[in-house]
């Protein structure tokens, strides 16, 4: 047979060697040359003798000599630098040799009892076992967590984007029904100009003819309602008129009845054959009014509260004239000067 040679990693420390004598030497036996000097070559052939050899001493032996336990799985372990799966496949391993070893203790008939040290096998104490089971939990949990969150992201990503299209959608109708009420308004808007007047309309489209039909309603009805808006501008307030009849404009005027007081025009005997005008005017008319009232209160019998009570008339307020104030001055400086 021909010779196999295993190099190991570092082949370059391997260029001293007679390899055809090392073959003769061994003969039919593998070699496996090491890179330490200082240790031999295995002899793969001479190992697997060896290893039959004991095989067959143990075979010859009962099963309670031995208490040998092989799987009936075998463990598979897809990453063996993983600290976790590893420490479960040991684990499982353990626990699928124990059963059967008690199975066969019990086929057997032997009496056997739990040592303390269950795990001892495994040279791992109980506390490291708790330790590891409670990290292998732990995991679980973890990744039940992550995947938990992933789920809730995955579900609001869904939510949003059912919202998005939603509100898409609703705007989309929401234009739609602008559009459609737009368009309304211009119809009726149209039909109030053609039974108002069909030649307003058609100058209204003739002047607007480089226009789509649209722009002309929109630009219309623009115009009208500001037409609208400016009428309702020029329209005289009749609160303000009333009260402009009343008191008169701001900066004083021949209505207001505080304006040009002490005057000749004031004068009661500029007035004596004319009628009277501001506050005596009112005075006067005020007094006439409620007599007037108390006339037509009295008629009724019903009302006997009011016929024995006086309605007092507004006090008279009588100004002297110039001519009298005159005659007020001097009699006051004729009395001085008797004095």
């Amino acid at each position: 047979m021909s010779t196999d040679i295993i190099e190991n990693q570092q082949p370059w420390e391997l260029d001293n060697i007679d390899w055809e004598a090392a073959a003769k030497d061994l003969g039919d036996n593998v070699a496996i040359v090491t890179t330490d000097p200082s240790k031999p070559p295995l002899l793969i052939k001479k190992k697997n003798q060896k290893l039959q050899e004991i095989q067959q001493k143990t075979s010859s032996l009962p099963w309670i000599e031995t208490l040998e336990c092989v799987t009936a799985q075998r463990s598979e372990i897809k990453n063996a630098n993983n600290d976790l799966q590893r420490e479960v496949a040991f684990y499982q391993m353990t626990l699928d040799c124990v059963k059967d070893s008690l199975d066969r203790l019990n086929d057997l008939q032997i009496p056997y009892r739990r040592p303390n040290d269950f795990y001892a096998e495994m040279l791992k104490s109980d506390q490291h076992m708790a330790r590891v089971k409670a990290r292998i939990l732990w995991e679980k949990k973890k990744i039940g967590v992550v995947e938990a969150r992933k789920k809730n992201s995955r579900l609001t990503k869904f939510h949003k984007q059912m919202m998005f299209e939603k509100n898409k959608a609703s705007s989309a109708r929401e234009k739609e029904e602008l559009n459609a009420i737009e368009t309304w308004k211009n119809s009726l808007f149209v039909f109030f100009l053609i039974k108002k007047n069909h030649t307003e309309l058609r100058s209204f489209c003739s002047n607007r003819s480089d226009k789509s039909l649209q722009e002309i309603l929109r630009q219309s009805r623009r115009e009208y309602l500001q037409k609208k808006e400016n009428e309702k501008k020029k329209k005289p307030n009749m609160r303000r008129i009333m009260k402009d009849m009343k008191y008169g404009k701001s900066g004083g005027g021949t209505k207001m009845g505080r304006s040009k007081k002490n005057t000749h025009m004031s004068s009661k005997e500029y007035f004596d054959d004319f009628a009277r005008s501001g506050n005596a005017a009112r005075e006067e008319a005020h007094y006439k009014n409620m007599k007037q009232l108390t006339q037509k209160l009295k008629g009724n019998s019903k009302n006997k509260f009011i016929q024995n009570k006086k309605i007092k008339a507004a006090p008279k307020t009588h100004r002297p004239s110039k001519k009298q104030r005159w005659k007020q001055v001097l009699q006051k400086v004729g009395k001085m000067q008797t004095i």
